[in-house]
């Protein structure tokens, strides 16, 4: 009878575990199809953070003997170009490229680019051009996404631009 009574827990255990297992897998996220991602977009925001070294752009400039308004005008010349002239339309095509304006949020006019696209399998990182960029929300109508790179084009001291991108379809 222990015999049978271990075998029927064994039995009842497994039971529960594959209802657990199956009942949290429709729970789970909804996964996007690639192709809601096929599309014009066009930008509607654009966040540019910058750091050195764990230091905000701001506060880096201060350490550096600037005053607060030449630390100001450093931060904003530092994120005009990411800041302002991005890629205001994206058309995403099925073949793995892309194309677009560059330019200022709400204007008409910018310049053209071609590029490349692709999506990641669990659809949480976007690569532009062997840039990858870690998604933040991509639904039929939102896109929303973060780049993040290193320069030192503005100082001997690297910095990080971590730029926040949002579309809509």
């Amino acid at each position: 009878m222990k015999i049978t009574s271990n075998y029927t827990k064994t039995l009842f255990i497994l039971g529960v575990a594959t209802i657990l297992a199956t009942s949290s897998c429709s729970e789970t996220e909804e996964v996007i199809p690639v192709d809601d991602i096929i599309g014009t977009w066009t930008a509607t925001d654009v966040l540019v953070d910058i750091t050195y070294n764990n230091l905000s752009a701001y506060d880096y400039w201060i350490s550096q003997g600037a005053t607060p308004e030449e630390a100001t005008y450093q931060v904003g010349y530092q994120t005009r170009g990411f800041g302002t002239y991005i890629p205001i339309t994206i058309e995403f095509l099925s073949d793995g490229t892309l194309t677009g304006i560059s330019g200022t949020i709400g204007d008409e006019t910018g310049s053209p680019f071609n590029s490349t696209w692709e999506l990641s399998n669990d659809r949480k990182l976007l690569t532009l051009d062997g840039i990858e960029g870690s998604v933040i929300m991509l639904n039929k109508t939102g896109l929303s996404f973060q780049l993040v790179f290193d320069s030192d084009e503005y100082s001997q001291e690297l910095m990080t631009y971590a730029m926040t991108l949002t579309y809509i379809k």
